[in-house]
């Protein structure tokens, strides 16, 4: 017969000699009676390219250990004393066992720096007509980064094409971006979405032309089509309409400059194309 603190008393099979040795070494375990591992480095590290990781022990035993963050047992790997060399984040886990008893897990996080998320220009706005460049780039890491693309909203990943100068986007498109570089994590990912605007009923403003007396003037515009996006041109009767700015409403106001001069609008109305 036996007793222990808190459980009834009984008699001990084989198998219940195997449970008492568990209650009982998580007992000791509590009382600091076995010591547990060291992991070197401690703690949270970060760390570019790779780290090696040791583990120490101050008395007799086994250690065990766990890279994928489950805490580990005596069916887990076991230590042989030569470094494990990490090449990703990884939580590492150690576990001592000596004779009966077991001591505290012990954790240790590793975390590779990343590469900075990729961003995309394209020099206007996310909805264009009748075309629109894309160009894709990565803070600088210290690193010899790279960037890996897709233009149809499929995920990137390593087979997708390498970016290697600016695109065009000739119709509505998801651009879905990750950067990568040797000893690094890939970073996170990037996506913008661009809308293809093609021609739509013929717009009117609202007033039409003529003169004003204001300092200013607000227009408003119309088309016959469903909810059109509309783009204009103040001035300059020689820039190309493919330059216009596009609007984010229905509505502008220009401003007047000296009495008697005259301001040209040139407007166009669009409709979310293909």
């Amino acid at each position: 017969m036996v007793s222990l603190k808190g459980n009834k008393l009984g008699l001990l099979s084989r198998s219940g000699l195997l449970s008492l040795a568990f209650l009982v070494s998580s007992s000791l375990a509590q009382l600091g009676l076995v010591a547990a591992p060291v992991l070197v480095p401690t703690g949270a590290t970060n760390f570019t390219g790779t780290i090696q990781v040791t583990f120490k022990s101050v008395s007799q035993g086994f250690i065990y250990y766990t890279l994928n963050g489950s805490n580990p047992t005596n069916r887990s790997e076991l230590y042989q004393g030569n470094a494990i060399t990490l090449s990703k984040t990884t939580t590492v886990k150690a576990v001592h066992y000596s004779g009966l008893f077991v001591s505290e897990v012990v954790t240790g996080e590793y975390v590779q720096a990343k590469v900075a998320t990729p961003t995309a220009s394209y020099g206007g706005s996310l909805s264009f007509y009748p075309e629109l460049t894309c160009s894709l780039s990565v803070a600088k890491s210290g690193a010899n980064t790279s960037i890996r693309y897709t233009t149809d909203g499929s995920a990137p990943g390593p087979a997708s094409p390498l970016y290697a100068a600016p695109f065009k986007i000739l119709k509505t498109a998801s651009v879905r971006a990750y950067a990568l570089a040797s000893g690094y994590a890939d970073s996170d990912p990037m996506r913008v979405d661009f809308t293809l605007l093609v021609p739509a009923a013929t717009p009117i403003a609202s007033p039409k032309s003529g003169s004003f007396a204001t300092s200013s003037l607000t227009i408003k515009f119309s088309s016959d089509t469903k909810s059109p996006y509309y783009r204009y041109i103040v001035g300059s009767p020689q820039k190309p309409m493919d330059s216009a700015t596009v609007l984010s409403g229905d509505s502008i106001r220009i401003l007047g400059s000296s009495i008697g001069d005259t301001t040209v609008l040139r407007f166009q109305a669009l409709k979310t194309g293909l």
